[in-house]
């Protein structure tokens, strides 16, 4: 009775520890990218934990995805614009299982980090687009989605960043009201594919633009859409 009774614990000991090494197996690294939306027209460079990425980094793209170690769930970023001193964003939070975007955004005349995050699940029929507005954009801005004629929804909520909605594939136009300008674009969203759509200053002459960055990897693609018209 007494053998029987360990052996059943020893088998649910060693069972438990299969499932925990499975687990561990099927579990993906953490993977980050940096995304450049500083409020200029400015090249950067960055390392994480002192390792850096030895390409730079355009206004309004981003570095590939990289694998960091599973464990690790808290990175020290370092940032340079243009070969200038660098600026430290120490002990940021990562999220486990995920595809990790650290936006690099001027939050008035103070840069910050704001992390944002893609499962590695796919959304196979279907597109997944969100927002992200820029929290140093003190302006006030509108903007619409819309299949044909059709108002899906208002893009814009409370916050600068939404979930994903799921979307059938297709060309849509978005609506972006300024101020002082309204401005009409195409885009086309391929299904299976996650997009975080971007309010950035434009590049050309500071109005209010739209960038789609692909959150899937390997996490450098982006999207300008297609002006429709200016008014």
């Amino acid at each position: 009775m007494k053998k029987g009774l360990l052996f059943l614990v020893a088998l649910v000991i060693l069972i438990i520890a299969g499932l925990s090494i499975y687990i561990n197996s099927i579990r993906h690294p953490v993977e980050v990218r940096i995304v450049h939306l500083l409020n200029n027209q400015t090249e950067i460079t960055a390392s994480i934990n002192g390792n850096e990425i030895p390409y730079t980094i355009n206004y309004g793209a981003g570095s590939e995805y990289l694998p960091l170690e599973k464990k690790m769930l808290f990175i020290d970023l370092v940032v340079k614009i243009d070969d200038q001193s660098g600026m430290n964003f120490d002990n940021i939070q990562l999220a486990p299982d995920s595809l990790n975007t650290l936006l690099l955004c001027s939050n008035g005349s103070q840069p910050s980090i704001y992390r944002i995050e893609t499962p590695f699940t796919t959304v196979r029929n279907y597109s997944a687009l969100r927002y992200f507005k820029n929290p140093g954009l003190e302006d006030q801005v509108e903007i619409q989605l819309f299949n044909d004629e059709e108002i899906l929804f208002p893009l814009l909520g409370e916050g600068p960043v939404s979930s994903y909605v799921n979307l059938s594939e297709g060309t849509y136009r978005i609506n972006l009201k300024t101020a002082m300008k309204e401005l009409d674009y195409r885009l086309f969203l391929e299904k299976g594919e996650y997009y975080t759509l971007i309010i950035l200053p434009d590049v050309e002459d500071d109005n209010r633009a739209i960038r789609v960055i692909v959150d899937n990897k390997p996490g450098d693609q982006y999207i300008i859409p297609t002006p429709n018209s200016t008014r």
